[in-house]
Parts: structure tokens; sequence; C-alpha cells
């Protein structure tokens, strides 16, 4: 692939190295198919042929670039949740949102010189997070947690640790050491909570990563839906029922409507989770899905992750019997339905001052 190529050792191949490797097969598979003798030879049976134990779309799934694409999607996508401390690689100086973050960052290097360079996740590109993480992973202490827990996926320190509180106050005010081992501490304090849309997608990704390194996909119907794009779009559900207990998880799916047909479409385009507040509000940011099976689907904006302006249908669904305790990936189904309200002009601005909003009271299960 050329400087293409995902590794670095294979970038480093010559490019006249590259094109006489391809002259040499080539000239071989020539010379083979010039031989008269394995011309004549009569056709292989299906059963003679040689070929992996594996079906292709299942190879396809642990490669390196698909794992590195689903990751960019699904983690590396919502890595600003840890801004600045873990990300200082994204600190955009002639950004005006930027220079509080900058101050602060500061005033960490001078009061804990060295740390913060042992806490940057995320490097400069997905790749280079990706073996930071599983590096890191595998020179794990004794007694202490991976940030890639491969055996618990929701065990992981890169989901423990922005679930978890500021670690707790010495008589005098400041803060004891943030703690990696139980009881884990966060000394950014909590930038994800349980069951919301982030925790899902880290959770979910962990999961499939699990799952390659250990072969333990065999089949198609194995390979989950790998189809999720993470969106700055922000979709709110209002005044939720009094019933729905507060930190209960909630699923909102969005179709939009097809103007040819005059209906909206079967297959969700978009998708969130989230926990229903104190307040009665769920909020989450869209991930939006991409058409399964090649089936034609809405077009959206790959690039920014964006859906068009336009009518669309939100589908909302409850985790009342705790489905997702048992399966963080799990996308609800008929049986958690509630009821479903329409958006008449969703604009898909980006951020919560933007959200678009539903209501419970609007709901209907019609």
């Amino acid at each position: 692939m050329g400087e293409k190529d995902l590794d670095k050792g294979a970038r480093l191949i010559h490019a006249k190295m590259r094109q006489a490797e391809y002259q040499a097969f080539a000239a071989w598979l020539k010379a083979c198919c010039n031989d008269p003798k394995l011309r004549s030879l009569p056709p292989l049976t299906a059963a003679q042929r040689a070929r992996p134990a594996r079906p292709n779309e299942v190879i396809r799934h642990a490669r390196k670039s698909r794992v590195v694409d689903s990751f960019v999607r699904t983690v590396w996508s919502q890595r600003m949740r840890c801004f600045p401390c873990h990300t200082p690689n994204d600190i955009d100086a002639n950004n005006p949102r930027h220079q509080a973050a900058i101050k602060n960052m500061a005033k960490f290097r001078e009061k804990y010189p060295g740390l913060l360079e042992k806490v940057v996740i995320f490097k400069k590109t997905p790749e280079a997070t990706l073996d930071y993480l599983v590096a890191q992973s595998l020179k794990t202490p004794a007694g202490g947690r991976p940030l890639l827990d491969l055996e618990n996926p929701a065990r992981s320190l890169l989901i423990l640790k922005p679930l978890s509180k500021l670690p707790k106050k010495r008589p005098d005010g400041t803060f004891l050491p943030a703690s990696s081992v139980d009881p884990i501490s966060h000394m950014g304090g909590m930038k994800m909570h349980k069951n919301d849309q982030s925790y899902k997608s880290f959770v979910t990704w962990i999961a499939d990563y699990s799952r390659v390194v250990a072969n333990r996909y065999a089949s198609v119907e194995d390979l989950p839906e790998d189809n999720w794009y993470a969106s700055r779009s922000i979709l709110r559900l209002m005044a939720t029922p009094a019933s729905w207990k507060v930190g209960q998880p909630v699923q909102l799916f969005v179709h939009a409507f097809d103007q040819q047909s005059g209906r909206y479409g079967s297959e969700p385009i978009a998708f969130t989770q989230g926990t229903v507040t104190p307040r009665h509000i769920v909020n989450g940011a869209l991930f939006l899905l991409a058409p399964r099976d090649g089936r034609d689907g809405i077009k959206w904006d790959r690039e920014r992750a964006r859906l068009p302006q336009g009518r669309y249908l939100v589908r909302v669904f409850v985790d009342s019997k705790h489905r997702l305790a048992n399966d963080v990936s799990l996308l609800l189904g008929a049986e958690d339905y509630v009821g479903q309200a329409e958006i008449a002009r969703a604009r898909w601005r980006e951020g919560f001052r933007h959200a678009e909003t539903v209501r419970g009271m609007a709901l209907s299960r019609d």
C-alpha cells in the first residue's frame, strides 16, 4: 500500500522494491498460465480447493485497518470528554475557547512536574493511541487494572477512570492522589456516566476487540453491527414519564422520512443512549448508522457525520428489564418500546445548546 500503509515498517519499503516484487509475482502467474501441463489439469472440486477456515467477512473484520477504523468511530471520536489533560495534542493555542485549558495545564505542570506527560492517553493519531493502549495494558502491574480489560471490558481502566469521582480530600483541603486500583478515583472527576452513549461505545469496542484478539468469531452471524459513526448532534427527550426511574437507561432511535414512499424508513438512521436524569431528561449525542447489507438509505455527510435537515421520527425504548446489564452493546427491541414522536423540521446542529428535542407527553404508540 506504500505511503498509505498503516504499518510504519511497511512504509519504509522502497517503491522500487515493491515494483520488483509485483513484477516477480506477475511473471510467475503468467508462466503458470502458459504451462500446458497446468492448463490441462482437471478442475478442482470445491472440497479440494485451499481456503481459510473462517469466512472472508470474519477475516476482514479482524484486519488491523478495520479495528483501527472502528476505534476511530467509537472511541477516538469521544476523546474530547477527556480534554485537555489526556488529549493535549488537541489544544489549539489560536482557539479562544482553549485559553483557559492552556492556563490550567500550565498550573498543573507546575504543581505536578512530569505527571502530565504520564497521563497522555490520546496520542497524535488513532493508530499511535491504539498501540499505546495495547502496550500499556500488557504491562499492567500486579494488583492494577489494565487500560483495556479483555476479560471484562466494562472493568477497563479506560472506562472506570472517567466514571469515577474526585479523590478524597486531606484535612488541609488538598486532594489525595488519584487511584488506579479499587476504590478508583479520577483527578478530572466524572467525565462519563454509566449507560450513556460514550460508555456504550467504549465498552462495545473493547468487547469486539477482545473477541478479535481471541479469535472468537467463527461465522458471519457472530459479527457485530460495525456501522456506528459518532456525531456532535444532540437528541433530547424532555419531561419523561414519572414512572421512569432516575438512572434508567433509555435508547432513542431516529428514522428518516422518505419523500418517495411518503413513509418513515423501517430501519433507523441514527440512535443514542442516555439515562433518566433527576430533572427527568434524557440527553445523548447521536451515532449515525450506515445502511446495512447494501440497502439504500438516506444520504448523510460521512465526513462531518451529520444528518440533513428534514422530517424525522424518534422511537423510544426503555430498559425496564435490565437487559443492558448483561450486554452493554445491545440495541433494545420491541419488548422495550414505549412510544414515538415526530420532529417536523430537525436542523441537527452541533452541541447541547442546539439539541433537537421531543417531549415525553408527545410520545404515542401509533
